[in-house]
């Protein structure tokens, strides 16, 4: 009698370390399932947002703000809980639909100086993001404007030969809970393209 009593107050020990062990691991599992989830919607959002710039700004019947249009959408992903927009890339896509040249996809904007490559992409970063939200507008191409590089107002709009324009942005986003891997930041990027609308004659 005295050993069954022995075995069952073992058994019942080994039990709750069992289930210590399950219920960390389904954490962890629940976790992970949270973060991941968390990074697809954030992609959903990025995607189409970035759908949404690239229509505004092919839409823009070729005036100088329309990268300033742009922008505003930008910003207002950039109020969202836990996402912070880094860099902002206006070009004029390729057969391949990807930024013209790799120079475009490598620089990031720092400053309020204007960056980009000529004939081919803006690069806009956070300082620009927080002149748009400060109601500054770039009413037009000079050389100082950060839309210099490839110009709203030189955008080929004609068909056939109209421009395909693309946008790529880029956010770093927070993981909500930080269950696994802690408080991560995550980069998460998306583009899209468009043909230019037509001018109205």
């Amino acid at each position: 009698m005295g050993r069954e009593r022995t075995r069952s107050v073992g058994d019942a020990g080994s039990v709750l370390v069992e289930a210590a062990m399950v219920i960390t691991l389904l954490f962890v599992v629940a976790g992970g399932i949270v973060d991941v989830s968390a990074g697809w919607a954030v992609r959903a959002q990025l995607e189409h947002a970035a759908l949404a710039m690239a229509r505004s700004a092919a839409g823009s019947d070729g005036r100088a703000e329309s990268d300033v249009n742009l922008l505003a959408l930008a910003v207002a992903l950039d109020a969202r809980s836990g996402i912070e927009v880094q860099r902002v890339i206006v070009f004029r896509a390729g057969a391949g639909g990807g930024v013209d040249g790799q120079p475009c996809g490598e620089l990031v904007a720092v400053t309020g100086a204007p960056l980009g490559v000529v004939g081919v992409c803006n690069v806009y970063g956070p300082v620009h993001l927080a002149e748009v939200a400060a109601g500054n507008v770039y009413p037009d191409c000079p050389a100082v404007s950060p839309q210099s590089s490839w110009c709203p107002t030189t955008r080929r709009r004609e068909r056939p030969g109209a421009d395909h324009l693309g946008v790529f942005v880029e956010v770093a986003s927070r993981t909500p809970l930080g269950l696994v891997g802690g408080n991560r930041q995550q980069v998460v990027s998306a583009s899209a393209v468009v043909l230019m609308d037509p001018v109205e004659s």
